[in-house]
Parts: structure tokens; sequence; C-alpha cells
């Protein structure tokens, strides 16, 4: 558990600790965010993230690293106010829980490399979301960043409208939350970034779309589309590749 000052209760996490951690050593980490309706135990328990990490190691596909799985509900990690909540979201201080108190924390309880060169975020669906808005919002803390079947929005066939429409109540505000809007004033040649989908997703259409904009700016971009849904088979068939990507 970890009292957030922000949001004024106790939120829980969970750790990845490699085998072998020792506070002498330094580790890179990877904040992984979950779906809708998941929270810490997704990556962390529901996901066979650790045993699949210990098996990378151990073929030294991977370096290892940190794992922190936070619970941040239903809030897509925006700072958002009571006042214009709607069923099935959870309004809040969350960016600033997960920024400003949840990564010093980290980094000072832990052996971290406690810069964006040691430092991602990823996520799955509402997680996918969460981790390009965060990380393009935070240019100075992340380096690596990955979508897997990201809930975005394009104008086109958009799904989950009354989320999208609780985030982007105002052009303001769409411009200030919207992936596709901070591609535009984000360095995106530092990053490198991981986005995938599902060929039979219905957000597959602007997952695409999304990646030939970034495409235009970061060309350490890997881009994939397997067979699957928008559903645990899928992402637990690609939690390898994954894994791989951020243990780089």
């Amino acid at each position: 558990m970890l009292y957030s000052a922000a949001l004024k209760q106790d939120l829980s996490l969970r750790v990845y600790l490699p085998p072998g951690y020792s506070a002498g050593h330094r580790y890179p980490v990877v904040y992984l965010m979950h779906p809708y309706g998941g929270d810490e135990t997704f990556w962390l328990g529901i996901l066979p993230t650790q045993s699949l990490l210990d098996e990378l190691l151990r073929e030294r596909r991977i370096h290892p690293l940190i794992v922190v799985s936070p619970d941040y509900r239903f809030s897509f990690g925006v700072n958002s106010s009571p006042a214009r909540a709607i069923s099935g979201v959870t309004p809040g201080r969350w960016e600033d829980y997960l920024i400003r108190e949840l990564i010093p924390y980290i980094d000072a309880y832990f052996s971290t490399v406690p810069n964006r060169t040691g430092r991602s975020v990823g996520g799955i669906s509402m997680g996918g979301y969460a981790a390009l808005f965060l990380g393009l919002r935070h240019p100075a803390l992340f380096g690596r960043i990955g979508a897997h079947s990201a809930a975005l929005w394009d104008g086109h066939d958009d799904q989950y409208t009354g989320q999208r429409d609780w985030l982007y109540p105002s052009p303001a505000l769409r411009g200030a939350r919207d992936p596709f809007s901070l591609l535009q004033r984000t360095p995106l040649k530092t990053y490198a970034l991981f986005v995938d989908v599902g060929k039979s997703d219905a957000l597959q259409g602007v997952n695409e779309h999304f990646v030939q904009k970034l495409k235009r700016e970061c060309g350490n971009t890997i881009f994939m589309q397997k067979t699957g849904g928008h559903d645990l088979t899928y992402w637990r068939s690609q939690l390898r590749q994954y894994l791989m990507f951020y243990g780089k």
C-alpha cells in the first residue's frame, strides 16, 4: 500500500524484483498500467508476467528490471474533477499520484535507474491510453512507451464514446490529454515505442491511424498487428514480445 496525498487514500501496487536483486546495482523500471476493469493484480497475477520475466532472464533475452503495477482504478491516469464524474470512471488527481508520488517513492525505496533512460511505461487498453498520455506528457521521465490495444479516439467509428467525452469535454482538454495531439508537441525522436493491436480488435483502425502519424516523427517505432481480439487470449499470446521490448 502507498498513501496518496493527492487522492487522500491508500492505494495498492505490486512490484516485481528480478532474481538476485541487490541494492548495490541499479535497475531500469517499467510501470505497467492495467486495462479497464483491472487492478494491480492484472500484470502481476492474472498475466504470467513474473514467470515469463524469470524465464527470459534465464535465457538472457532481457536485462534485469523492476516492474511496478499500480492500481489506478478507472481513471485513465488523468487529473479530473469529481464534479464532472460519470458512471464507470474514477475522478481525482491520478496523474499527480502516478507522476509526483508513485515514481519518487519507487526511486527512493528501490535501487533504480532514476532517469528517462531507465524508465518505461506501458499498458493494455485503458492502460495503453494511460501509457501514451503519461509517457508523451512527461518526456523528461520516460524513454520507452508500450501501447497494447490502446483505447484511442480519432473521430472515425469511435468506441467507448462515454469515456471519450469525459476525457475530452473541451478542445483545450483534448489538446492536453489526447495522444494524437501530444504527438505534435513531443520530441518523439528521443523515444522507443511499441504499439500493437489484434487484427479483429474494434480498436485496430484507430491504432493503425495513430502509428501512421507516429512514424512520421519517430523512426524507433515497433508496430505489430497479430491475429486476435481485445481479450486476455490475445494479450497472453503477445506478452513475451512486450517484455522483451521493456527488457532491452
